[in-house]
């Protein structure tokens, strides 16, 4: 297998097929960060075919533009591959087969043209639906062949363009002119048999062999013909890449907070954000350790005038400082004079950025935080505690069932017990991210896993009558 190309491909074609033309190491299809992941250990080329759209992020253009400034060759073809070709052509990105050329021409438009309905990775991704493209090309094979007129072709083209792409399928084609033209209907659905055309995957094979071409000729790396731009928004989501792919954040070189006596990093955290107040605090404490390296390391980004006027106009709003007379008497009572006030709201326009920067990445910082503040020894020896007693009942991943409790009991008993009362947040995904953690979902374990602790801490404390 040759590690130094990565090609990225689902449903469109089969990776058997895919490896007797071209040999890589073949993935999934592509979702925000995966190019960047990839190109982070420098392969000489990546190509696109398949990437998903709306389960998740779709793959970044920034990231294909960082991947070819690092001087790999990126190729696109069939489907997102396609997509992101014909967008990025001009900076360097190799676009292959018909369905980018007629993107990159402004013969197609809309991502629906290649998107589809499919299975998971176990089922071979098996397609529900047919691509626009496809049958684009398989009507035109037909009209040529006589078994349409093109009067028909552009009827069905029109039906499957209206039609929700989930439901785009040859069968109900041929059922939408049934009733009008039986006979041509019958003789389209006997044709379609053998004869229906799957334009995306001669376009990957086609981009498949132009790399093996490609790569033939012993290539240098790629060279940009722009300058990269390091924005907030992609140092946010590069961090984010580097933190989830990257070493585990247990082997971040603290001693203190490395893996040990088989308990996990995250378990350890798990105490902290359990406690709302004191992990709050431990953030804002640990992310002032971070925030002083990274200004230390400051690359010479100033305010404008326009962005300082951002900062101020928050400033008031978040204070109820609306009018002049409000912010002045608080300039007053806070010994501010106009050059300290200017000063006050760079530091907020600095501090803002690198916590948005900062973010993805603050857990490894924690751990050091907790020895600092005192608390580590306490939370590990916590966090130990119910690790052993969980794995000894078989409860380190509990159901409701086990805890004997319902979901929204679970939350409340949380929020009433942790969080001061609060009530229960409309949103509870965006809660859980407040506290640290992934998602709901992970923040919802955490929470089984203390209740049933607490239980079984409980019961072994009651007295035996």
């Amino acid at each position: 297998m040759n590690t130094d190309v990565v090609i990225f491909v689902g449903p469109t074609l089969d990776q058997a097929q895919a490896r007797e033309l071209l040999d890589a190491r073949y993935l999934p299809p592509a979702a925000q960060g995966d190019v960047y992941r990839e190109a982070r250990s420098g392969p000489l080329a990546i190509g696109i075919i398949d990437g998903y759209f709306e389960q998740v992020p779709a793959v970044w253009h920034k990231e294909i533009l960082w991947a070819i400034s690092h001087g790999v060759h990126v190729f696109g073809a069939s489907s997102m591959g396609a997509l992101r070709a014909a967008e990025l052509h001009r900076y360097g990105m190799h676009g292959c087969g018909k369905i980018w050329r007629d993107f990159l021409e402004g013969r197609l438009e809309d991502d629906d043209e290649v998107t589809i309905v499919h299975g998971p990775a176990e089922s071979g991704y098996i397609k529900a639906s047919e691509a626009m493209v496809n049958i684009r090309a398989t009507l035109e094979s037909a009209t040529e062949q006589k078994i349409i007129d093109p009067d028909t072709r552009d009827c069905l083209l029109s039906h499957a363009k209206v039609t929700w792409y989930p439901h785009r399928n040859y069968a109900d084609l041929t059922k939408s002119i049934h009733s009008t033209m039986p006979d041509i209907s019958n003789r389209l659905q006997h044709w379609l048999t053998n004869n229906s055309i799957d334009q995306k995957a001669l376009d990957a094979k086609t981009m498949l062999m132009e790399m093996s071409t490609f790569l033939e000729g012993s290539p240098t790396p790629a060279t940009a013909s722009f300058h990269f731009e390091h924005t907030d928004a992609w140092e946010q989501v590069r961090r984010e890449v580097d933190r989830k792919a990257g070493p585990s954040v247990t082997a971040s070189g603290d001693p203190a907070v490395t893996e040990t006596h088989g308990m996990r990093y995250d378990e350890l955290l798990d105490e902290l954000r359990l406690f709302p107040a004191t992990y709050h605090r431990t953030v804002q404490l640990a992310m002032q350790r971070r925030m002083a390296r990274e200004l230390s390391l400051a690359d010479g980004i100033q305010p404008d005038t326009e962005k300082l006027k951002i900062v101020h106009d928050q400033f008031r709003q978040q204070r109820n400082l609306h009018q002049p007379e409000a912010i002045q008497q608080w300039l007053a009572d806070n010994h501010m004079d106009a050059r300290r006030f200017t000063d006050l709201l760079e530091s907020l326009f600095h501090t803002d950025r690198i916590q948005r920067l900062m973010n993805a990445d603050i857990d490894r910082d924690l751990g050091v935080q907790m020895i600092l503040d005192g608390i580590y020894p306490e939370q590990f020896n916590r966090a130990q505690t119910k690790h052993a007693l969980l794995e000894h009942f078989g409860l380190e991943n509990p159901s409701v069932d086990d805890a004997d409790v319902s979901e929204q009991a679970l939350w409340q008993w949380f929020l009433t017990e942790r969080d001061d009362g609060k009530e229960m947040p409309e949103n509870l995904s965006a809660y859980a991210q407040q506290l640290g953690f992934y998602n709901r979902e992970q923040m919802r374990r955490a929470l089984l896993r203390e209740y049933c602790y607490l239980q079984r801490i409980n019961k072994e404390r009651s007295p035996v009558g």
